[in-house]
């Protein structure tokens, strides 16, 4: 018999059957007092007790988020269309997990799957449609996902808050959300018949640099037996996160401005859904911040000294994100070069690239890729620390459909976030017409995630052998219509990029 009925730390849960009656699935499971009223901005509470037996039956309402400005309303965007076709009612309450099991008894000691969702820290959700634990249970893993404080909310540095806290810090409330999270899957997730000693921490884009923030936040270590940075992992990329907090706290103090409040009990009564509207029309840039106690640094500085956690490691990225930079002719190129990596080096970039035309500068410029960069520099980088390897992946599936003329950027090719589908089982859910072959890759890379979680090994029975990435044997898992092992060679610019990243050119 199915799980159904569940007794965790604040009390019993009564979970529904899934779409195939033989997993559960409990939703909106609280792991944290709701952060509102005085608690908006500060560190997440622990979760109240409740009597008799709770419904798990729906998912809670999403973090607030989603502000369009004027000139990028929410109809325009093409991830609307893609994972979020209707909007969800938001709410400060919001710090809820969902779980899905294929167990039928707490003593069965499952991998577990803890999944940190991406939206550039502002966006996002637990329960998007492109989610779900079926394809895990069906490989008897289980996952859990979760929401957390997103964007001004979950985000937002001031020296008020900072003097109010115990530890002088402020800002990184959404990241704390996630620590938070992981320590009550961690304390309660063999009651779901998981085992608290093999999780597996993965996410995409913020997800993925979430991530990153939990395999180097000391308040995290040893609680991650494995780590699967989709799409924003590795060394040098997405730098939101080295931030100062006396900067983060200036940008706070921007808010404050704007909102016209006198002091933080002003920005504290006010209504959530306007500070997100003002933070999403001046641009605000909110994300993580090192303070000094979440973060002792950056998390590229701490990878760069060996100090993140050293756990089994499946990382990459899709083949057409972020790709390119808006770079025409040599004037162009010098500029990026300079801004990149300083005066002093910009001409042996060039010359490293082999840049003297015009037309030398647009061809460079449409090999750059930032995330492939970053890949290629945490799989180098640890080797060079003596850890274990790590399996690198690299998903190029160019993805079918009709472009939407309305939308204010397109999303074509193998473009960013697009293996989530294939990732979670879910392409009956995708509006693109998709094929057999896409339901092959999508069996082939649960497959692989599973076998992972299971064992820090994606490898098994049937499948294509996938190699560890090595000095000798430089590749990465090719993830398409087409799949197999490929090399994995870097273009100049992009080993100049991996080169200076490392620390190796100065």
């Amino acid at each position: 018999m199915p799980l159904t009925q569940v007794t965790v730390e604040n009390g019993r849960l009564q979970g529904v059957p899934g779409n195939v009656p033989a997993y559960t699935v409990f939703k909106g499971v609280p792991y944290a007092k709701p952060p509102v009223g005085p608690l908006r901005w500060k560190a997440p509470q622990p979760a109240e007790d409740w009597m008799g037996i709770r419904p798990a039956d729906r998912f809670s309402c999403i973090a607030y988020q989603g502000a369009h400005t004027p000139e990028f309303p929410y109809t325009k965007d093409p991830y609307t269309k893609e994972f979020y076709p209707v909007e969800e009612p938001m709410s400060e309450d919001c710090l809820y997990l969902n779980v899905w099991t294929p167990a039928q008894s707490a003593d069965e000691k499952l991998p577990v799957l803890f999944w940190v969702h991406g939206g550039a820290y502002t966006g996002g959700y637990g329960f998007e449609m492109e989610f779900d634990g079926e394809g895990f249970c069906k490989r008897g893993c289980i996952l859990v996902t979760i929401n957390y404080r997103l964007g001004v909310m979950g985000f937002l540095a001031h020296p008020e808050l900072s003097a109010e806290s115990g530890q002088g810090v402020s800002g990184n409330y959404g990241t704390l959300d996630q620590i938070c999270a992981l320590h009550w899957v961690r304390r309660n997730i063999a009651a779901f018949g998981g085992d608290p000693d093999n999780i597996t921490v993965f996410g995409q884009s913020a997800g993925a640099k979430s991530v990153l923030t939990l395999i180097t936040s000391p308040l995290s270590r040893g609680d991650i037996a494995k780590a699967i940075p989709m799409s924003g992992g590795g060394i040098g990329c997405f730098a939101m996160d080295d931030t100062p907090l006396a900067k983060a706290e200036q940008t706070g103090l921007a808010l404050q401005k704007l909102a016209g409040a006198r002091n933080l009990e002003e920005l504290r009564r006010m209504d959530p859904a306007a500070l997100v509207a003002l933070a999403a029309q001046h641009r605000l840039a909110l994300g993580p911040n090192v303070d000094g106690y979440v973060l002792p640094d950056g998390t590229s500085p701490i990878q760069m000294r060996g100090e993140h956690s050293d756990i089994p490691y499946l990382i990459g990225n899709t083949c057409d994100e972020f790709k390119g930079i808006p770079v025409q002719d040599l004037a162009g190129m010098r500029r990026y070069a300079e801004e990149t990596y300083g005066k002093a080096l910009a001409g042996r970039f060039l010359e490293a690239c082999g840049i003297v035309r015009d037309e030398d500068a647009a061809r460079v410029a449409a090999q750059v890729s930032s995330m492939h960069c970053a890949t290629r520099a945490f799989a180098e980088q640890q080797l060079e620390l003596g850890r274990q390897p790590a399996y690198v992946y690299y998903f190029d599936r160019q993805m079918p459909g009709e472009l939407d003329p309305n939308a204010y950027f397109q999303l074509t090719g193998a473009f960013h976030s697009a293996e989530l589908w294939y990732v979670f089982q879910t392409l009956l859910r995708c509006w693109r017409p998709l094929t057999g072959k896409d339901f092959e890759l999508s069996n082939l890379m649960a497959d692989y995630w599973a076998n992972f979680a299971r064992t820090g090994n994606p490898n098994g029975e049937g499948l294509p052998l996938w190699s560890p990435f090595t000095n000798e044997s430089p590749s990465a898992m090719r993830l398409g219509l087409e799949n197999g092992m490929i090399p994995a060679p870097l273009t100049d610019c992009q080993r100049f990029h991996v080169d200076f990243t490392l620390g190796k050119i100065k």
